[in-house]
């Protein structure tokens, strides 16, 4: 009798358990990495959330509420989730009936909104694939296509899967495709692809590669600038003087989580300074190469000096220069002076905002930074 109580008691525990799990999606691409959008339910295997919007970014499932158990995975609108993976589902913005299947692992984000389907076609696309490669828009519109690769070949865009609709140009990177025109010319390499199919205007461009961490609170990303899509650069990144320090950052792709790159898999640590950045897309190598001459060198060599260092007005210097650039803490040039000012000459800065800046000095001796507030 007793075995056979134990028995009951430990079949409702499991029964409880079984009913009180909760599968939910949480990321940037469904308000937030702090709030969880709950799935349901009807068999504890098929979880589903209907008609549901969400905006582009990283999404993952987990169980629970808790971190313990969760999925990631690399594609979208479909595919098979990872345990615990690192990596974030890349959400497209839209509206979906949304699947998870617990045992298989697989989901499915299906759209519901009622627009002209628009693909990608052709030799230069998935191997020469006769089926098309869909893009994703989210106003019927302007379609898009993150981080697609590409090989040397040709494509065009078409509707519905269909030869009735379509269009192309001759011109790459760019161009307006027409019906029926001559195949886009493609290079190989990765694309964001952009296509107005009110127009037919369309690009190819290379993936973004961008720096972020504490320097900007983690907030908007620093690009960098590429002439091949695989070798990317950013000169004049200053990194400022401000705790914490050393300074923590990344590397990530598309200003998105999903691709990202640090030191090891953590975040990269920095002195303050100021830099050229070369990065490399294929390898996820860096370089960070120290311009810095300190204004403290400054004064011993050249006793150069820029006073005062807070105002809202304007500020001199002590000595001669040739070119003054005044820096905003994210690396962007907010103002720039170029001649051959004599020492005493004001240089106006009363149109910047409050903020702190940082001003880049050169001269026929050398170059240095130094702190610059605006009141």
């Amino acid at each position: 009798m007793k075995k056979i109580t134990f028995l009951l008691f430990a079949l409702m525990i499991g029964f409880i358990t079984m009913q009180s799990q909760t599968i939910s999606l949480i990321g940037d691409a469904v308000g937030g990495w702090s709030t969880d959008v709950d799935l349901t339910t009807t068999d504890n295997n098929i979880y589903t959330l209907t008609g549901y919007t969400i905006v582009s970014g990283g999404v993952k499932f987990r169980q629970n509420h808790d971190w313990g158990t969760n999925w990631g995975g690399t594609a979208f609108p479909s595919g098979t989730a990872v345990l615990n993976s690192a990596d974030n589902i890349p959400a497209i913005a839209g509206t979906y009936d949304i699947t998870f299947n617990l045992t298989t692992l697989t989901y499915n984000f299906v759209s519901t909104t009622n627009f002209a389907n628009i693909g990608i076609i052709g030799s230069a696309v998935n191997g020469g694939a006769t089926t098309d490669t869909n893009l994703f828009t989210t106003d019927g519109v302007n379609y898009f296509i993150k981080a697609i690769n590409l090989s040397d070949g040709n494509a065009h865009f078409r509707q519905d899967d269909s030869e009735t609709i379509n269009w192309s140009d001759s011109a790459f990177p760019s161009g307006t495709g027409t019906q029926n025109g001559t195949d886009i010319p493609v290079t190989a390499n990765d694309y964001n692809i952009d296509f107005n199919i009110t127009t037919g205007a369309y690009s190819f461009n290379f993936l973004d590669i961008s720096l972020i961490g504490q320097f900007n609170s983690w907030g908007a990303d620093v690009d960098l600038t590429t002439a091949d899509g695989e070798n990317y650069t950013l000169n004049g990144f200053i990194l400022p003087d401000t705790a914490p320090n050393p300074n923590e950052l990344k590397f990530r792709q598309n200003h998105d989580w999903s691709v990202n790159w640090g030191d090891g898999g953590g975040n990269i640590t920095l002195t303050p300074g100021t830099y050229n950045v070369t990065f490399t897309r294929s390898t996820g190598a860096y370089t960070f190469t120290s311009t810095t001459a300190s204004i403290k060198d400054y004064a011993t060599s050249n006793d150069i000096i820029i006073y005062p260092t807070a105002t809202n007005t304007y500020f001199k210097s002590n000595k001669s220069i040739h070119t003054i650039k005044i820096y905003t803490i994210t690396g962007s040039i907010a103002k720039t002076f170029t001649g051959n000012f004599a020492a005493g000459y004001a240089f106006n800065i009363s149109d910047l905002s409050p903020a702190m800046y940082f001003i880049s000095i050169d001269t026929k001796k050398g170059n240095g930074f130094q702190r610059l507030i605006v009141k």
